[in-house]
């Protein structure tokens, strides 16, 4: 059986295994799950904004810009991280050149990992099936949450990959998350919390009901040469 462990510590504490999935649904991970999906030849990431404008640069016509910092699109991006955008957009055969305010922060510790993909609620079960394929000493699944704090959406949402899992062995924490995940009221407590709320203002809801919307795709993200393609 494979070990599961959860990483609730928002990945300041480097996982133990070899094998990660990161959960951002809010929406940075559904955003690049969702652009692969559609097409897209690669997503980039990059730690700043300023990092991501000369990757851009030096791509010239076929990089989009993609980004945000706390919900806005930077100024002369192309594209927000949208998974409603990607779904409208001209993103096919683009490398899509990203930074987020949490994503690709987390990203750094972990780009020594041998395998780190993507998962969230909408390839909760494509994301566990190739967890398990590619794991060699278990699987940790780390919640980005928001500012090193917790995040309700990123909690269920490694709980919906848990449940994935749970024919395997499971941590107490992915115990934990897999418990909350099964709470009949799931979609609601995303709703209450502090990130949906925001989103709600920003007048982005409907980038949450895409993002809560459970095996909607099949794909899943992988970081190959510090770029995530989809993983075939």
């Amino acid at each position: 059986m494979t070990l599961v462990l959860v990483d609730l510590v928002l990945g300041r504490q480097k996982p133990a295994t070899n094998t990660v999935v990161i959960v951002d649904v809010l929406r940075s991970g559904t955003t690049i799950a969702v652009a692969l999906s559609k097409g897209a030849k690669t997503v980039i990431p990059c730690r700043s904004i300023r990092e991501a404008r000369q990757v851009a640069n030096r791509l010239g016509s076929e990089a989009l810009l993609v980004g945000e910092r706390y919900g806005i699109k930077p100024r002369g991006f192309d594209l927000n991280i949208s998974p409603t955008e990607m779904l409208t957009a001209n993103i096919r055969g683009k490398k899509l050149v990203y930074t987020s305010t949490n994503l690709t922060r987390i990203l750094e510790p972990l780009k020594s990992k041998r395998s780190v993909i993507v998962g969230g609620f909408v390839n909760a079960r494509r994301a566990a099936k190739a967890a398990v394929a590619l794991s060699t000493d278990g699987i940790t699944i780390v919640s980005c949450g928001l500012d090193h704090t917790i995040t309700i959406e990123d909690v269920i949402g490694a709980g919906a990959i848990a449940s994935c899992l749970s024919d395997h062995e499971l941590t107490d924490s992915a115990l934990m998350v897999l418990s909350a995940y099964r709470n009949p009221s799931w979609r609601t407590s995303v709703y209450e919390g502090k990130v949906s709320h925001y989103l709600k203002m920003l007048g982005l809801a409907n980038d949450i009901r895409s993002c809560l919307t459970l095996n909607s795709i099949s794909t899943v993200p992988i970081l190959r040469r510090g770029q995530f393609v989809s993983l075939r």
